[in-house]
């Protein structure tokens, strides 16, 4: 038997039926991590702005009708804007303007500072006292 005659009889595939289904369920738990990580979290959201460290003004988002415009005073005005699902510096007076290129804070942890005026915005989210914060094993 010929080495041409045995490469003729053996079919050779490039996948297997089992690797596309393999392949198929990383995407799909990549488009899901993808959108769990890109979808602003809505409820439960609070806006926490604060001025050298001390709690200004707290604000719970999903009491807000359309947006809610706050500006803290000082040598450096800085403006904020809350809306149901988000937070955002929308206009300071600083030099840079880094704190109004951040954008919008969507999710709980997120948070916004404007340096130059001591002033930053962080939203923070509630969760259940039950709820774990990781699993291993």
């Amino acid at each position: 038997m010929s080495a041409g005659y045995y490469y003729e009889m053996k079919k050779l595939t490039l996948f297997k039926k089992s690797d596309l289904l393999i392949a198929l369920a990383a995407a799909a738990a990549a488009v899901f991590f993808l959108l769990r990580l890109f979808v602003p979290q809505g409820g439960g959201l609070t806006a926490e702005i604060s001025r050298d460290g001390k709690v200004i003004y707290e604000k719970r988002l999903s009491g807000i009708a359309d947006r809610e415009i706050y500006t803290v005073g000082g040598d450096i005005v800085v403006v904020v804007a809350l809306y149901p699902d988000s937070a955002q510096i929308i206009e300071s007076q600083c030099r840079d303007k880094i704190c109004v290129n951040t954008g919008r804070l969507t999710r709980a942890g997120d948070t916004a500072v404007c340096l130059p005026a001591r002033v930053s915005v962080t939203l923070k989210g509630e969760k259940a006292s039950d709820e774990p914060d990781i699993v291993v094993g």
